[in-house]
């Protein structure tokens, strides 16, 4: 991800693996429920390119 902020206060479901395995680290006990649900939307022409394909299989 380079210099990019990642924002992952409202969904601690996607790090908790790289938590446990130290290659994130949570610097303050802070996790916030959004009470919402996030859906990845693209037009159906491009559901099969890679990176859209390894987006859903990492949600999944």
């Amino acid at each position: 991800m380079g210099d990019q902020f990642l924002d992952a206060k409202a969904a601690p479901d996607f790090y908790c693996d790289e938590l446990a395995r130290k290659l994130l680290v949570q610097p303050f006990p802070l996790a916030q429920e959004a009470g919402h649900s996030y859906w990845p939307c693209y037009a159906e022409r491009r559901r099969n390119i890679l990176k859209n394909m390894t987006y859903r299989g990492w949600l999944a």
